[in-house]
């Protein structure tokens, strides 16, 4: 009796180990989310400009004004990932 005791204690305690290491971990305060907005203040002849960078992929987009006739839409439009130059021999 006293074994059989022993080894669901040791099997339940077993569990709750496993168990406590699946959990997620508890997201901190200053953690960075996925998706992050980045705004430069324009000035008198500009307007400010705004990007918006995805943490995961790390791809970029822009603020664009879009005119179809007479309204001017705001849309957000990929910035292109250009390759880098190659070197001159």
């Amino acid at each position: 009796m006293r074994e059989k005791l022993l080894w669901s204690l040791v099997i339940l305690l077993g569990l709750l180990f496993v168990l406590a290491q699946a959990q997620p971990p508890a997201r901190s305060e200053n953690q960075i989310g996925r998706y992050q907005i980045v705004t430069v203040a324009g000035n008198g002849s500009e307007e400010a400009q705004a990007f918006k960078i995805d943490t995961l992929t790390g791809k970029t987009s822009g603020k664009a004004y879009l005119l179809e006739g007479t309204n001017k839409i705001v849309e957000w439009a990929a910035i292109a990932d250009y390759p880098a130059p190659k070197q001159q021999r």
